[in-house]
């Protein structure tokens, strides 16, 4: 049973007997007076000096360079300029201004459909709602607004609450300004919505709320007796926000231009002090006596988080109001049984969130399980948060400096990344710092409380500032799921002020009367607060650790991280930080040519042109941004096109561009692999072909660079790309995944040769069906194997007949001798990479062995393993850069052991599969045909051809694949015998 409650007063306005000072604070000695007066205002005088400095650095950092059109006070001739010309245009904005009114931010053009996305972008230079001197007068007026505010706060709070803790109101006070001017950094002050003057506006009126707390007639309310009232309240606006509410993405945070929630919170803090002050005794009572009846609230206390998750579709309140009330149920009974309660409560409330897809939520938790790496459209938003701050570093950017217009919404959600990039370490330092003085004033106090029910409520409010601003800031971390809470008085959100500063006028008036000895309190109660004080500061300084680390150790791999995460046309693509690509873009592009010197990109007129078009779309990719650019090898060799020799330099030259003196580096042309006019022979060969799709690829056998990446069908890069089903966007030569049929069986042949089992002889299938047993430990398994179209080729085979007639039978046999360690090995020797599993290979083997079943290959995976045969064995990395040092992968074969599979695939054109496909050409080819079965399409065979030539003395490997293309030597074949008719011909 648990230890008994003190018998302590009940009623806020009762003072104790023993121990106790007077609530007034005319009790207290002077020198204490004079000492808390004056640790005040020197911690105000400080925020003062951050806020005076902080508004002139920002204001310096936003003059802007030149004079835009203002929208709402312009002539039809000053629009037409600002527009490009565009005399319509500007009538179509001066008559949506007349109808409407004026525009709020140049965003309203859109909003109101005046100009589209594009025309916006390309425009919004020129444009403004407000001169700078407003903008910037509007700044130093709510910089003065708040300098009144804390003065008139300090003397009269010295004033009537004398004794009242002087911690707080500078904590309050410092994050406050912090969030005024990071919403003035972050916004474009011409052209957005002043936000920081809303904000401004909200800790105004969170002040003018301070002020009325300190009317002793609300003190003098038997607040402890509204336990119910308090729960009506909540529940009301919690069903009102079900039924008007609204907010992104499902979202429901707004009512009638205020969020609810955040009023809800505190009434709800309110409730449980009451609550806990009348019934704290019952609930801890363990003994069978105790009653049921006080344990129902509880159970309506476990639900109501959930129903407000299940409304709002946000973990952020629910994580928050029962974390509040978890804390104060344990520091009440010291029973952790409601602690592990609550605990498996909220993880299956949040499992069946995540399965129903409540809102945003599944997103969130899939981007903070797998930040770099996601398929949720928007699922980059973590990644730009962390970007921003290892891109700012220890240092940070400087106020308006700074690439976090790059965060989405940097100003709410993200506003403690923001922050790190702007301010450097010193951002995060402070909001913890801060949230850490918070937790340590409001617990110190609980303990010397008049009665019960202010005790519980300064730890309710305590842990409702220190757990909201925990939530979100582990969040903007990865260390949660991000949610859509603010960080206390430093996110944009009125509402969200407004309550934090009634929060602290609190906890201040309960300081000012928390007059009691804390040695009258049990023991138990200083152990709960402790406890309490711990599980709160272990994580705060987690996250201090965390955002050291990310903007200092970890700081430059974080900013050159790439994500991959969908864009708009659902495909998954590599993205990097957005500040190196703005950055980069001011940097004129150098020429991107092919080996021969021909033009595959340049800038013509401030425009990147494409001069080989859709040919080479897949590999040049686009630069564009309205195209989803930057994509392939203008995004891989964005940094030499430029004149950096890596990412890191555009790192440093990020970081150095407010510097005196810093210029920029001049583009550079590059020169790649490619051959553009085999690229385009490649790709008018497939298209002849191909019915639906297909690809080729052309290596260099001795360097692995390449020469040609074909892929039908393409796309041109001057235009956005059109979603069909035969996905023109996908690079079907590097991406595209296939089964590879018989072009898999020289990779069987070599783990066969690697298990010195060369010269073994196995069935080729006597009747052209054959069933096939093996066992992998106990269990046996079998298979009824068929060569294609059934053809007999006798029952004793060797690896070279074998090759040549393409028996499926003997492959089968050979793979379940070889085993499946050993060909799954083998297999990724030779570089391919979408392989089964293990227990895959051992029920699959023998299809597996000639190409079949779940294995999947690229054209340019098994483009490589023809080089790898061709050059005796030695894999070199495909690649586009021209190197006089080629990279060695591995060596999956010895010379000899290339050889013998390479006579085999010569002598598969002269006398098997492929024989007189290739007898036009001035040069013998060695190479293997593939039909491989599937169920896309028309279902029909895709036709595979991959070998090298000329077959006695081999220059290039190449693999051709032909979707749907039936049998290799009737589709595949005849492709590669053009695509190698035009390398001879050069």
């Amino acid at each position: 049973m648990s230890a008994p409650l003190p018998n302590e007063e009940r009623v806020a306005g009762e003072e104790g007997s023993r121990g106790t000072r007077r609530g007034d604070g005319f009790g207290a000695s002077p020198m204490i007076l004079r000492r808390l007066r004056l640790t005040e205002a020197l911690l105000l005088f400080c925020t003062a000096i951050v806020l005076l400095t902080g508004t002139l650095l920002v204001s310096v950092a936003k003059t802007p360079a030149t004079t835009p059109v203002l929208l709402n006070t312009a002539t039809a001739p000053e629009l037409a300029k600002a527009l490009g010309g565009d005399g319509a245009l500007a009538k179509a904005v001066l008559s949506e201004r007349e109808k409407k009114g004026a525009f709020s931010d140049v965003d309203a053009l859109v909003r109101r459909k005046v100009l589209s996305s594009a025309q916006l972008r390309a425009y919004e230079p020129e444009l403004a709602v407000r001169t700078w001197g407003l903008a910037n007068a509007t700044l130093w007026l709510s910089t003065l607004g708040l300098l009144v505010m804390f003065l008139v706060l300090h003397l009269h709070l010295r004033r009537i609450w004398p004794v009242a803790d002087p911690y707080l109101l500078p904590c309050a006070a410092l994050l406050s300004v912090l969030g005024v001017l990071l919403l003035f950094a972050l916004k474009d002050p011409l052209r957005d919505r002043m936000a920081f003057f809303a904000q401004a506006q909200g800790v105004w009126l969170g002040g003018v709320g301070v002020l009325l707390l300190t009317l002793k007639r609300f003190w003098n309310l038997p607040l402890h007796r509204y336990s119910y009232l308090y729960v009506l309240g909540s529940v009301l606006l919690i069903v009102l926000l079900g039924v008007f509410g609204g907010g992104q993405g499902g979202v429901k945070l707004n009512l009638f231009g205020f969020q609810p929630v955040e009023l809800v919170k505190v009434l709800l803090a309110f409730f449980l002090a009451s609550y806990l002050a009348d019934r704290g005794r019952a609930l801890a009572d363990t003994s069978p006596q105790a009653r049921r009846a006080d344990l129902y609230p509880l159970l309506a206390m476990y639900a109501l988080p959930l129903a407000l998750f299940a409304l709002l579709k946000d973990l952020g309140p629910v994580l928050v109001l029962f974390g509040t009330f978890m804390a104060l149920l344990y520091v009440v009974t010291s029973r952790s049984a409601f602690v592990w309660l609550g605990l498996i409560t909220l993880g299956l409330g949040g499992w069946v969130g995540y399965v129903l897809h409540f809102g945003v939520f599944r997103t969130r938790v899939e981007m903070w399980l797998h930040p770099w790496d996601n398929a949720a459209r928007g699922g980059d938003q973590l990644a730009l948060g962390l970007w921003g701050m290892a891109t700012g570093g220890p240092s940070g950017a400087g106020l308006g400096l700074s690439g976090a217009r790059f965060i989405p919404r940097g100003g709410s959600d993200l506003a403690f990344s923001a922050l790190g990039e702007e301010l450097g370490l010193l951002g995060p330092l402070i909001v913890v710092l801060c949230l850490a003085v918070i937790l340590w004033r409001g617990l110190v106090m609980a303990p010397r409380t008049r009665s019960e029910f202010e005790r519980y409520l300064a730890t309710g409010l305590t842990v409702l500032i220190v757990l909201q601003g925990l939530v979100i800031v582990c969040g903007c971390l990865g260390l949660l799921p991000l949610t859509g809470i603010c960080l206390p008085l430093v996110a944009f959100g009125k509402s969200s002020v407004v309550m934090t500063w009634v929060s602290i006028g609190l906890l201040l008036g309960i300081s000012h009367r928390a007059q009691h000895d804390p040695e009258l309190v049990q023991p138990y109660v200083h152990k709960g607060l402790g406890r309490l004080a711990l599980t709160l500061t272990v994580p705060l300084l987690l996250c201090l650790i965390t955002a050291l680390a990310t903007q200092t150790v970890l700081a430059n791999k974080l900013a050159l991280q790439l994500v991959r995460t969908p864009d708009a046309d659902t495909v998954v693509r590599p993205h990097r930080n957005p500040r190196l690509l703005a950055l980069s873009n001011k940097i004129q592009r150098g020429r991107l040519l092919d080996r021969n010197g021909k033009v595959l990109a340049e800038t013509v007129a401030g425009k990147r042109v494409y001069p080989r078009g859709a040919a080479t779309a897949h590999l040049v990719g686009v630069l564009s941004p309205a195209l989803g650019g930057p994509t392939g090898l203008e995004e891989s060799l964005a940094a030499p096109l430029q004149g950096m020799e890596d990412w890191e330099q555009a790192l440093a030259l990020w970081r150095g561009k407010d510097l005196p003196g810093f210029t920029l580096p001049q583009g550079q042309d590059v020169k790649v692999s490619l051959d553009a006019t085999l690229q385009e022979a490649a790709l008018k060969a497939i298209a002849k072909r191909a019915k639906r799709a297909g690809a080729a690829v052309v290596l260099d056998i001795a360097t692995g660079e390449v020469l040609a990446a074909a892929t039908f069908p393409t796309y041109d890069p001057t235009k956005p790309v059109t979603i069909t089903k035969d996905s023109p966007q996908l690079n079907r030569a590097t991406s595209g995944l296939y089964p590879p049929g018989s072009a898999f069986k020289p990779v069987t042949a070599a783990a066969l040769l690697k298990a010195g089992k060369g010269a073994a002889k196995y069935s080729g299938g006597k009747g052209g069906r054959e069933t096939v047993r093996w066992k992998i430990g106990s269990q046996s398994y079998s298979r009824s194997i068929t060569n294609d179209e059934g053809e007999a080729l006798g029952r004793s085979l060797t690896l070279t007949a074998a090759m040549v007639r393409s028996s499926n039978i003997y492959f089968a046999h050979a793979g379940i001798d070889v085993g499946a360690e050993a060909l799954q090995m083998t297999a990724g020797q030779f570089g391919l990479t979408h392989l089964p599993e293990r227990p895959q290979w051992e029920r699959e083997l023998p299809d597996l062995s000639y190409g079949q079943g779940s294995l999947l290959a690229t054209p340019m995976e098994l483009a490589s393993v023809m080089q790898t045969i061709a050059s005796g064995g030695i894999r070199r990395r495909p690649h586009y850069a021209l190197s006089e040092n080629p990279e060695t992968l591995a060596t999956p074969l010895t010379p000899e052991q290339a050889e013998v599979i390479a006579k085999a695939l010569r002598e598969v054109t002269e006398s098997g599969t492929a024989r007189g496909v290739f007898s036009t050409l001035a040069f013998k080819v060695a190479g293997k045909t593939g039909t491989a079965q599937t169920s896309n399409g028309d279902k029909k065979s895709h036709s595979w051809f991959i070998g090298f030539a000329p077959a006695q003395n081999p220059k290039v490997a190449f693999a051709v694949l032909i979707e749907n293309g039936g049998y290799g030597a009737k589709s595949a074949a005849p492709v590669a015998r053009e695509i190698l008719r035009a390398w001879d011909e050069k």
